[in-house]
């Protein structure tokens, strides 16, 4: 009796094995997969004394943006060289592969309304006067802009890319919201006013964007606008929605944790109006870090219809220029780690015949895994000449 009772629960176990070892053999086979996937660091073939570099298209696709991922948050420096290249091949390869179009970047909604306006039209007049946020003329910025637009131009209509702006207003505003005005409407005499000094603020020249009477005089403009809702309303007509988000938008704040909510909130709506599935957001990595509770991809992933599909990646650029400084440096990104740490990241990770290298941070042995999935090494160059 003993011995039938083993013979049977031999067979039980074979059966059991059997019936369950296809779902097992593909469940191991997908963990492999990824892990392999996770594993790879994507190198960006060449020299740190050129602008030509290796966009490694098919080695992204298969490891970075393989996945079932509805967000990729690209944590910027705001550098003017190697990154300027990099968000025109990011842009250009994410729409073509995936055909993601909507792209969230630091700027306001009239400045994302005035990029649009030149990927639609290519008039160069609309980056000028006042001069866009990363528009320099004297960068590649200008050349980013018009590759964006030979690219938009070949594209079909449900594909072309969309520019969308959610951090505060600069001294665009009120040259959008002048371009944002039918020419068949008359200005209603509720906003004769407050229009003229649309036009004088427009015309101004010099203007900066953080200077308290610059922003004194827009927080009033919108502030008439918001009041006199059904007169902006008319003026306005179909652009009615485009100038809403603007005068709502005129309040600065230098602290990061406001920026970051109001950014986020903005994300949201526009996600939910335009019904988009995949998106690019380029924001400084103040914003993108995953260290920070109330920075962009770590409110996303609080969400439960994103845990699981946010990609960050986190840039550090060796031997770069700070737009902001004008100064030459040897390390800008998330380096509070000190110069000796991140020095010695580079000299590990990234190898002579690579440009750049992007590493998967749960390989990587330093303090920065926890910062963002991946992590980009750098070594910037020189202006387009």
């Amino acid at each position: 009796m003993h011995e039938n009772n083993s013979f049977i629960n031999t067979l039980d176990l074979i059966n059991f094995v059997m019936k369950y070892s296809l779902l097992i053999g593909i469940i191991v086979s997908q963990l492999t997969c990824y892990s392999q996937v996770a594993r790879q660091a994507v190198c960006f073939k060449g020299t740190s004394d050129s602008n030509v570099f290796d966009y490694p298209k098919e080695a992204l696709s298969n490891t970075a943006f393989d996945g079932d991922w509805r967000g990729i948050f690209y944590g910027e420096t705001h550098t003017l060289y190697f990154e300027v290249g990099l968000k025109y091949q990011l842009i250009t390869h994410l729409n073509s592969q995936f055909g993601v179009r909507d792209v969230f970047m630091e700027i306001g909604y009239s400045a994302a309304f005035l990029y649009n306006q030149y990927l639609e039209t290519g008039d160069t007049a609309l980056l000028i006067n006042p001069r866009l946020p990363y528009s320099l003329p004297v960068s590649n910025h200008r050349i980013l802009w018009k590759r964006l637009y030979e690219y938009n131009k070949t594209l079909p209509t449900n594909l072309k890319l969309r520019i969308h702006g959610v951090d505060f207003e600069r001294t665009e505003a009120c040259k959008a919201l002048l371009l944002l005005k039918p020419v068949e409407n008359d200005i209603p005499k509720e906003l004769q006013e407050v229009f003229s000094e649309v036009e004088e603020l427009a015309s101004s020249k010099g203007l900066q964007w953080n200077s308290m009477g610059f922003r004194k005089k827009f927080e009033s403009i919108c502030k008439a606008l918001r009041s006199n809702d059904s007169e902006t309303r008319k003026l306005f007509g179909d652009n009615y929605p485009i100038v809403k988000s603007i005068i709502e938008n005129s309040k600065f704040s230098g602290f990061t944790k406001v920026r970051d909510d109001r950014m986020f909130n903005g994300m949201e709506r526009i996600i939910q109006d335009y019904k988009i599935e995949k998106f690019v957001g380029m924001f400084g990595g103040d914003h993108t870090t995953l260290e920070s509770s109330t920075a962009l991809p770590t409110q996303f992933l609080k969400k439960a219809e994103y845990q699981g599909k946010i990609v960050t990646i986190s840039s550090i650029y060796r031997n770069t220029h700070n737009p902001f400084t004008h100064t030459d440096i040897n390390f800008l990104g998330p380096t509070s780690n000190g110069l000796k740490e991140t020095t010695e990241i580079f000299e590990k990770y990234l190898t002579k015949e690579c440009r750049a290298i992007l590493i998967p941070t749960t390989k990587m042995d330093t303090p920065l895994n926890s910062i963002a999935d991946y992590l980009l090494l750098v070594n910037d160059s020189q202006p387009v000449k």
